[in-house]
């Protein structure tokens, strides 16, 4: 993900992925080197009558957050190139061409996308589907396996227990609770009314400023 002056976007699509509609999900990551600036799942508007279809689709929708995010920093005095990743070799050749072709179908609102490839002022690129990001964003995942996969490809690791700022659990008689519990047994019960969330972030923080002081 480490690319230099550049903002980077994945994009991914589940065709007809809602069985209800049959509309097809678009799903994104923005990156700038290996921070995450914006990531997004959504249903496309209209129903797509290929795969290769809601593809260009969707590479559309991530090719128009990328230049969003451009335009944010091009704002701040940064200039930054846009390169979009796709793992639909249909979709970008809808990208690369000039017009439509034979597929009379799309929506000329697309287009656009054909002239920004044109003039380099975006880069659109192909990447492997097994090592796409944006493909957490769109589909249902079964595996634990593929899904730590999808994750590692973020930079990050999925971890047991619970934050230090978490609200904390206490200890509620069950007669305090409206279930039935025998009384001689007490539960666990998360009361969120009657902890000071603030109090408590702020004393979890004083307590890893005292344990990195203690490390130092």
């Amino acid at each position: 993900f480490v690319y230099k002056r550049q903002i980077v976007c994945y994009s991914d699509t589940d065709w007809a992925g809602c069985p209800k509609t049959r509309k097809s999900t678009s799903g994104g990551v923005i990156l700038l080197g290996q921070h995450i600036l914006k990531t997004y799942s959504s249903t496309q508007p209209t129903v797509s009558l290929s795969s290769g279809e809601a593809e260009f689709y969707g590479v559309v929708r991530a090719s128009g957050a990328a230049l969003g995010q451009q335009s944010l920093f091009a704002d701040l005095g940064i200039p930054l190139q846009v390169r979009v990743w796709t793992d639909s070799s249909a979709a970008m050749g809808i990208c690369t061409r000039q017009g439509l072709g034979k597929l009379r179908h799309i929506d000329t609102q697309t287009l656009w996308i054909q002239e920004k490839v044109r003039t380099k002022q975006i880069t659109l690129r192909k990447v492997l589907g097994e090592v796409n990001p944006a493909d957490l964003l769109t589909k249902f995942l079964t595996g634990k396996d593929k899904l730590d996969q999808l994750i590692k490809l973020f930079g990050l690791v999925a971890m047991k227990g619970r934050a230090k700022s978490a609200p904390l659990l206490r200890k509620k008689k069950p007669a305090d609770i409206d279930c039935d519990v025998p009384d001689n047994e007490d539960m666990d019960v998360c009361v969120l009314g009657d902890i000071d969330l603030e109090a408590e972030v702020v004393k979890c923080f004083e307590e890893d400023v005292k344990e990195r002081h203690r490390a130092l």
